[in-house]
């Protein structure tokens, strides 16, 4: 069973009306530490489509890492790589840039440095 608490929900900065709607539907006025099942829903639900990815958050982040660390040390692909095949163009080396840019920024955000 996946739980969480109002703590660890705000932390994320969950949408405004959705966290009023979730203190009002839980009887509270502020988040605290009590223990609440992700099965917990607020009557309109605005929360709820998070609730998975709050809770998998720390294994995105961990798989984001692991991705920009075997690629940022893969030899450069393009016209003078020494695979010699065609499908790694100079093309597909700038798609892996704005990808791993992209990794990089959302790493930086999910650690607060952005």
């Amino acid at each position: 069973m996946i739980t969480t608490t109002l703590n660890k929900i705000r932390k994320h900065t969950p949408c405004e009306d959705g966290w009023i709607d979730l203190l009002k539907h839980l009887g509270k006025t502020k988040a605290d530490d009590e223990v609440l099942k992700f099965s917990t829903r607020s009557p309109n639900d605005k929360w709820s489509c998070n609730a998975h990815l709050i809770a998998a958050a720390p294994e995105l982040l961990e798989a984001c890492k692991e991705v920009l660390l075997q690629f940022s040390s893969t030899p450069k692909m393009g016209a003078d790589n020494d695979y010699g095949d065609p499908c790694y163009t100079s093309s597909h080396d700038k798609m892996m840039g704005v990808a791993l840019t992209q990794v990089q920024a959302a790493i930086a955000k999910a650690e607060g440095k952005s």
